[in-house]
């Protein structure tokens, strides 16, 4: 179990000396929201402007917002039996996210307004321009797994394998 992995709100439309559009977004208001499922919104996209002329951090902390927490339960049991004097077998089975929990990742967090002339923010829907701001749109793999830790391809849903082990 773990707390939410921090993020920062980037302004999408305010360009920095490099080049990029990493930007912290300007923070008008309360943006923290309630951020521990798909169907939550983590921020408020009403609640930024864009940075355009401002300082690298205008009003907002790095790492300033937490996206949603992380549970996973893993289980192992074995049984030992005896083949010889030196000669044991183990049989058991190791299970990964037990409990079935969905973990999330962090939502969408590149603000852009929907119209730059108006200043719409990215919640509004308007053609061309990405919705999902604030909003999570993807489940985070678990640590480990059958394959191994942090492989890129683990499943996110419960799983399981048998073992047997011949030790001498």
């Amino acid at each position: 179990m773990r707390s939410g992995v921090p993020f920062t709100v980037t302004d999408g439309t305010a360009a920095t000396s490099n080049g990029g559009t990493a930007t912290p977004a300007l923070v008008l208001g309360p943006g923290q929201q309630e951020c521990v499922n798909g169907h939550s919104s983590c921020f408020n996209a009403a609640e930024f402007a864009t940075a355009n002329g401002l300082p690298y951090f205008p009003g907002q902390l790095r790492n300033q917002y937490r996206g949603p927490g992380f549970f996973d339960s893993d289980f192992t049991f074995g049984k030992n039996f005896r083949l010889g004097e030196r000669v044991k077998l183990n049989i058991g089975a190791n299970l990964y996210n037990i409990f079935n929990h969905p973990n999330f990742q962090n939502p969408a967090h590149a603000w852009e307004p929907a119209n730059p002339t108006t200043g719409v923010p990215c919640s509004t829907v308007v053609s061309g321009y990405q919705p999902t701001c604030g909003q999570i749109t993807g489940q985070a793999a678990p640590p480990t797994g059958p394959y191994g830790s942090f492989y890129q391809g683990l499943p996110a849903g419960r799983e399981g394998q048998i073992q047997a082990k011949i030790n001498f």
